[in-house]
């Protein structure tokens, strides 16, 4: 029984310096999983952020470009005198749609920079990192107003327009 007994304390005293450092081990572990959890939910923000303003610039540009298109096309139209009434309504169709769809973008830009001042209040950011978000935050705004150009652009040859016919 007396050995029993030394048996149960001897364990007991190897079991609890090795639990102690096991326990030690795991705690370090956690916290340096977490440190990189941290690392990595911050990278997925910023590559968030960045994506939606590339995304949103391109969607921009791409509008732009396709203004700018149909007014080249309007302007051959006027160039050789190739007006008539039902391409007049057709453009001014294509104008309205445009028109509509520059509002909806203005809306979806307007969420977007709320979101995007948000997450820089938020978040602690590097100097790179916040330069390089609020570079792409200045850019939608220079590419709305390009686009808002062409759009007015568009009106004024479709007025243009509607006089050849």
């Amino acid at each position: 029984m007396i050995r029993l007994l030394y048996i149960v304390i001897i364990s007991v005293l190897f079991v609890f310096p090795f639990n102690s450092e096991a326990q030690t081990n795991t705690e370090s572990k956690i916290e340096e999983l977490s440190v990189k959890v941290d690392s990595l939910t911050h990278q997925i923000d910023y590559f968030r952020m960045s994506y939606e303003m590339y995304v949103l610039n391109t969607d921009l540009k791409l509008f732009t470009q396709d203004v700018n298109s149909q007014i080249k096309d309007m302007k051959m139209n006027i160039y050789h005198h190739d007006c008539d009434r039902d391409m007049y309504r057709m453009y001014s169709h294509l104008y309205d749609s445009y028109r509509y769809n520059l509002k909806s973008i203005k809306g979806l830009i307007e969420s977007k920079q709320q979101f995007f001042i948000a997450m820089v209040i938020a978040k602690e950011w590097s100097e790179e990192e916040l330069n390089v978000l609020t570079q792409s935050y200045d850019m939608t705004k220079g590419l709305f107003l390009q686009a808002e150009l062409a759009l007015d652009m568009m009106k004024n040859i479709l007025d243009i327009y509607h006089k050849r016919i």
